[in-house]
This record gives structure tokens, sequence and C-alpha cells, in this order.
């Protein structure tokens, strides 16, 4: 009890070091980033008809899966492989990157099937938008930024375990494992359809998915991370 007291006790402390040790530059950085965000934001809103009342589905979250995203870019760090397993490793993010939009039905076999090819977009607070839409041949994919973004950081997180798999650590795996739970934020909207419109369960996936997306697309971010380091 009296180590367990110790160690709670010494948590602020160790928070304040963590603090401390930021570099200046890095606050610089992320100042600028968001000054950057939210005054694109505040532009859109000035000169659109949109009205925002509810900061977090609008605002917060999309901010949050995006800069999160550019987090793990700048310090998830992959091991250094062979080219052919780097191809490999590769291709199989890309493959995951894919499945984690065919899920929640951004990439879907029902466009129009005469479009040759076809590009378009819709204005959207930024974050939301703009959402991209391309058919080709009844193909159509839909990219709306903050998810696609946020997709890619755990796609680039999954190549990442997948190269420290290789490299013969048993301990990987256990970031690999992990990554069923990344596809829980692209399921939860189908909750609702398994349970019925009627049922607890579709209230909750209706009212709640968002908050409960943004959660669990943080804890696979921590997981992934952790599990891609070397030991």
């Amino acid at each position: 009890m009296q180590t367990t007291s110790r160690s709670v006790a010494e948590m602020p402390n160790d928070i304040i070091e963590r603090l401390r040790a930021i570099r200046p530059r890095t606050i610089v950085f992320w100042t600028v980033v968001l000054a950057i965000q939210i005054n694109l934001i505040l532009i859109y809103l000035l000169v659109s008809d949109d009205h925002v009342t509810n900061l977090r589905y609008p605002i917060v979250y999309p901010l949050i899966w995006i800069n999160t995203a550019i987090w793990v870019g700048m310090y998830a760090r992959p091991v250094t492989v062979s080219r052919r397993l780097r191809v490999v490793t590769g291709a199989i993010g890309l493959g995951y990157f894919i499945i984690l939009l065919v899920i929640p039905g951004r990439i879907a076999l029902d466009g129009d099937v005469s479009a040759l090819f076809e590009l378009s977009y819709r204005w959207n607070i930024p974050g939301w938008g703009p959402i991209i839409s391309l058919e080709l041949s009844g193909l159509r994919a839909t990219f709306v930024p903050y998810e696609t973004i946020g997709y890619i950081a755990i796609a680039y997180l999954v190549t990442a375990n997948l190269r420290r798999i290789s490299r013969a650590s048993l301990a990987g795996a256990l970031g690999l494992v992990t990554c069923v739970g990344c596809t829980v934020p692209v399921l939860v909207p189908i909750l609702g359809a398994l349970g019925g419109t009627g049922t607890a369960v579709a209230t909750v996936a209706s009212n709640w998915f968002y908050d409960i997306g943004t959660v669990v697309f943080l804890f696979a971010i921590a997981i992934l991370y952790h599990g891609h380091r070397p030991s």
C-alpha cells in the first residue's frame, strides 16, 4: 500500500516534468496548426449559411481526429525493413485502409454504372468538408476529410506493427491483434441496423455514434502506437 501511495503521489510531479520537457518549437507548431484550423472554420461560418449550435460534433471531434493523425505522422517511426517487406506491409496497410472505408459504405458498388468517371464535391465546415465523391463505372467512393485522415493514421500504424512483427518481434503481435479494435468506429452505425430501429442498441448507436467512435479511435491509436515501438 505504501508503494501504491507513493506512486499516486508522484503522478502530479511526473506530469509536471513531462510538460516541462515539451520543446518550445512543439508548442509553437501546435499553436500555429490550431490557429489555422480555427480560422478556416471561422471563415467558413462567416461566408456560409451554416449555424453551429453544438461545438462537439461539427468542430471538436473532427479536430481531435485530424490532429491525432498529424501527431501519429510526426512521432510514429516504423522499423527499417527490406524493400520487399516494405511493399508487402504497405499493401496490407492499404488494404486495411480500404476495408475501413468499405465497412461504413464510404466505398460501395452503388454508383452510376454509366458514369465512366465523375468527380464531385460538397462544401461543409472544415473537417467535415469538402466532401469529395468519385464515381467510376458503378463504383462510388466518398471521402469525409477528418474520417479519411484518421483512417490513414490507423492504416499507417497497422503497417508499422506489421513491420515490427516481420522483424521477429513477438511482442509486436499485440499491436496486430488489437487492430481489431480499429474497426469498431466504423462498425458502430451498423449496430442500429442489427438491433432494429426500436431497440436500446439502435438508440445508443444513433445518439452516441460520434462520441463512441472518437473514444475508440483514440484507444486504437494509443494501442497501435504502443505496439509499433521497439521494446
